[in-house]
């Protein structure tokens, strides 16, 4: 099995984003079809999903494409990246962007720390107050947190801890 994990960059405003995402998708399906992909699944959540297709391996046989499409963080803390990739069956791309490295690795860390190591954290006053206020009253106030302005900026215009506050606020009764 592959798996491969792509996160939508475009559109960093909302409505944009999601005016996109179904070109971002069709694009995808035509350009896995055309390559001889067999679709087996195509996502359909909020967030994005996960696309499965199954191809004839170089190996033999059946083999399966996991390819997980995020849509919510599509503004990188980070910035972007431009890369050169390798040639892959005669094509080679330049400019690509991608990730920042460090969006990578925190990413990762994230996934690796999120639920064993959270009591090892150990969170000023006012990084307890904005998660506070995004899990118990569903608000960002990126204005608690101590990194650079452009970075807080950032971090309050994330389409997943819009999601995340709109959740707490329907599910806690406190929706305006």
């Amino acid at each position: 099995m592959v798996d491969i994990d792509l996160n939508y960059i475009g559109a960093l405003d909302r409505a944009t984003m999601e005016s996109e995402r179904p070109a971002v998708n069709a694009a995808l399906g035509r350009s896995l079809a055309s390559e001889g992909y067999v679709i087996r699944r195509k996502p359909h959540e909020h967030a994005g999903g996960k696309w499965l297709v199954r191809f004839t391996s170089a190996l033999g046989g059946n083999a399966i494409l996991e390819t997980d499409v995020n849509y919510m963080a599509h503004q990188p803390l980070f910035g972007l990246a431009r890369l050169e990739l390798l040639a892959l069956g005669g094509i080679r791309a330049s400019e690509v962007p991608v990730l920042d490295l460090h969006e990578l690795v925190a990413g990762k860390l994230v996934a690796l720390c999120r639920k064993n190591f959270a009591f090892l954290l150990d969170l000023t006053a006012n990084e307890r107050a904005f998660l506070s206020g995004v899990l118990d009253r569903g608000e960002i106030d990126a204005n608690l947190l101590d990194t650079a302005p452009e970075i807080r900026t950032r971090i309050a215009s994330m389409s997943m801890l819009t999601w995340k506050t709109r959740h707490v606020r329907k599910h806690r009764g406190l929706e305006v």
